[in-house]
């Protein structure tokens, strides 16, 4: 009897090794089709999200520009700003200015008959920086002289002790006294000139008067250099006959006169001559130079216009974002948002709304801060510099502080706006930013619970078109073997017959 295997399909548990064989079914192809229908609600949750996701982008951008619009609003409305001034030279090359808060308008006029300067002295010429000395020990003490001659005089400066620098056979080369010098920080530098005759060892005053005068001792001194001299190359002394060093510039003050005064500095600039008012003197001078301090105008021009460059920033912004375009049938990001149009709203009525905080200006327009067709701001920098003229009543119309809308200022109006709408807990943007963020929330967890339902609905499917395939594989497995049976049967009966 002819034996009939049953289908090579299956495997030896009697289920299929891969979909589809058994029956020629493409189940996979069947269980995609029916996943693509069961995913449409996760598709509808992602793109949700990913709406949610620039709406949130475009709610920070609008944060972001409101807070750049505050922090303008704040610049300009500050009493500091208003009360600033500035302080302009005639002459600027030989006498610079600089006032402060609290400076008293007013002209000055400056004469500068003397530069505060520093002493300098020079050694004899040596062969080169390579040159050595004897050894010993250089103090150097910070002072004031007085007289000339014999009968010249050193006050040591109060406060300041003499620095003695060793000099030990190391280090005996006119190049390696420079350093230690220098970094005896001792009030005075060394350098060393070069020229046809030599190398010679400088030594200058590191700040300016005749308080920072020095004298220079060599003591304990060893035997002399390759040069031919000992330390004592290196004394100076303005009270001595002579000294081996030679002083090439006196330790001197600035001598200048303010509106016929006569005043005198240790250095250069003269700090808080008046209240609030600093003077720097850089040449002396044949003529009077002018100094002239007044409001700050420049300044208050400057962040009025970065104000105004803030409120166009924002107002295009929202007109962006709100805007639909019919052609192309494509709406802003926060088009029909209640916190959006509801700030642009807010925006307009603070510059449309009039103030009384001036008895001389009423509106923005007054100034030269004008709303054009496309709701954003331009200055009139004619009309602007007018308002200046009248700056206490320009103030009020500006930075006025009352506490009440109808009596403040414009920009007060705004800073106060500003920072209500970003208000963490009660703000409408940042409010509207936490509703966005609370739905993505909600999205994502609905994306997970989903998934983990459609997977699971994914793996039934497969189970069940698996057992199909299976069953219908065992079936034709079993017709096959009947057929065949028969087929050998019939073969078997007519082989005997015969």
């Amino acid at each position: 009897m002819t034996t009939v295997s049953s289908s090579s399909a299956l495997t030896s548990s009697g289920t299929l090794s891969s979909p589809g064989i058994g029956s020629g079914l493409n189940v996979t192809s069947i269980v995609n089709s029916l996943m693509a229908i069961n995913n449409q609600p996760l598709t509808n949750l992602q793109n949700q999200a990913s709406t949610l996701n620039g709406e949130i982008s475009a709610y920070g951008q609008l944060s972001s520009l409101t807070s750049a619009l505050g922090d303008a609003a704040s610049t300009l409305s500050s009493v500091v700003l208003w009360k600033s001034v500035a302080a302009t030279s005639s002459n600027s090359s030989a006498v610079g200015a600089t006032a402060t808060t609290g400076a008293a308008a007013g002209s000055y006029s400056v004469s500068v008959q003397q530069l505060a300067g520093g002493q300098t002295v020079s050694s004899a010429a040596f062969a080169n920086s390579s040159a050595t000395l004897g050894t010993g020990t250089l103090t150097i003490q910070l002072g004031s002289y007085s007289g000339s001659g014999s009968g010249a005089t050193f006050t040591a400066q109060s406060g300041s002790s003499p620095v003695a620098i060793t000099i030990d056979s190391s280090n005996t080369s006119l190049a390696s006294i420079a350093s230690q010098i220098n970094a005896a920080n001792a009030g005075v530098s060394a350098t060393i000139i070069n020229d046809a005759s030599g190398a010679r060892l400088a030594l200058s005053s590191t700040a300016t008067g005749t308080i920072n005068a020095f004298q220079i001792t060599a003591s304990n001194l060893g035997p002399a250099g390759s040069s031919g001299s000992d330390l004592s190359a290196l004394n100076y002394d303005a009270t001595a006959a002579s000294s081996p060093m030679t002083r090439n510039q006196t330790a001197q003050n600035a001598n200048a006169t303010v509106n016929g005064i006569a005043v005198s500095s240790y250095n250069n600039t003269l700090s808080g001559i008046s209240n609030g008012l600093t003077l720097n003197l850089q040449q002396t001078t044949t003529s009077p130079v002018t100094i002239s301090v007044s409001p700050d105008t420049a300044t208050i021009t400057k962040d009025i216009n970065a104000f105004v460059s803030a409120y166009n920033a924002l107002n295009s912004y929202i007109h962006t974002e709100t805007a639909y375009d019919p052609t192309t049938k494509t709406a802003g990001t926060l088009q029909g948002d209640f916190a959006t149009t509801n700030l642009l709203s807010q925006l307009r009525n603070v510059v449309n709304n009039p103030s009384s905080a001036s008895s001389v200006f009423s509106s923005l327009s007054d100034v030269g801060i004008s709303i054009q067709k496309d709701g954003s701001l331009a200055v009139d920098s004619t009309q602007l510099s007018a308002g200046f003229a009248n700056l206490p009543e320009m103030q009020k119309l500006l930075a006025a502080n009352t506490g009440l809308d109808a009596s403040s200022g414009y920009i007060t109006r705004f800073a106060n706006m500003t920072q209500a709408v970003l208000t963490p807990t009660s703000g409408s943007i940042a409010t509207g930013s936490s509703a966005l963020q609370a739905m993505l929330k909600d999205n994502s967890s609905q994306q997970a619970s989903l998934q983990t339902r459609l997977a699971a609905m994914k793996t039934a499917l497969l189970a069940q078109y698996q057992a199909l395939d299976t069953t219908m594989a065992q079936n034709t497995s079993l017709a096959n073997y009947m057929t065949n049976s028969l087929t050998a049967m019939t073969a078997s009966s007519s082989s005997s017959s015969g």
